[in-house]
């Protein structure tokens, strides 16, 4: 299954389970440092060992299905998974460190009597007791490489991965912040060309707009010369007619025929 295809009800149970290993590793782990027992200890130590590494593929599993998800959905996640994994990191360095206190113990030093006590001591006092020490560096495994050396080159291995997965998280979230950082501009480049194409067509229909108000223009002006032309033939016609009237009131002989036979209009009293 592909990080893509985990729903958010599983990832929740993911980290349900994760949260609830971890604590049961914290119960073995102080069990562990508690038992005196060597056969029971060793049971416990086997037994603390597959919960690690039950706890380890659950927090690759976590982290994998994380991936599936954005920045924004998952930043709760994220933040639940950091505080398991320090409680389970933290668990497996006090695992850890109390396996090499058991190596210690069993291996630093072993004291061999060099005779039986006997039950009646001898005048000259106790018996003489032989201390052998043996150091972790003496007790070397089937390799050559001492069960000092094999934990600390352990521990350092494990280091070495943890800060793998730990830059290889810091990637993953820069390419997620990256991603989403391009979606959000070409959304907002994909906003501003249908911005910038609707200011196109509202200049457009601007300019056909002044076109047609260009032609209402010429055509009011030409019905207003008409107009001003058939205005002054009226008013020359109100003129006339005005002329005409006070002629005939102040001199009305004029408007008579017996006065243009009396006076001709070339004759001398014609003006009078």
């Amino acid at each position: 299954m592909s990080s893509s295809d985990i729903t958010e009800d599983r990832l929740i149970k993911l980290l349900g389970d994760f949260r609830h290993d971890v604590n049961a590793l914290r119960k073995r782990v102080s069990q562990y440092q508690g038992e005196q027992n060597k056969g029971r200890k060793e049971k416990l130590q086997t037994r603390v060992t597959k919960e690690i590494q039950k706890c380890d593929k659950l927090e690759y599993d976590v982290t994998v299905a994380l991936e599936g998800f954005s920045s924004a959905t998952s930043v709760k996640y994220r933040d639940q998974l950091q505080h398991y994994a320090k409680s389970f990191a933290k668990q497996k360095t006090n695992f850890e460190l109390a396996v090499r206190d058991e190596v210690e113990m069993q291996n630093v030093s072993s004291i061999v009597p060099e005779r039986p006590f006997p039950r009646d001591l001898p005048a000259g006092g106790p018996p003489v007791v032989r201390v052998e020490t043996i150091s972790l560096e003496a007790r070397a495994g089937p390799s050559g490489v001492s069960h000092w050396q094999q934990i600390d080159n352990l521990s350092e291995t494990v280091a070495i991965y943890d800060d793998a997965i730990s830059r290889a998280k810091n990637i993953s979230q820069l390419n997620e912040d990256t991603l989403d950082l391009a979606r959000a501009t070409a959304e907002r480049l994909k906003a501003q060309s249908e911005m910038l194409a609707e200011i196109s067509r509202e200049v457009d229909d601007v300019g056909t707009g002044i076109k047609r108000a260009n032609r209402t223009i010429r055509d009011i002006s030409r019905r207003l010369i008409g107009d001003k032309c058939v205005l002054f033939v009226l008013l020359f016609i109100i003129v006339v007619i005005v002329a005409m009237i006070i002629a005939k009131a102040v001199r009305p002989e004029l408007f008579t025929v017996d006065y243009y036979r009396q006076h001709p209009p070339g004759s001398q009293h014609a003006g009078q």
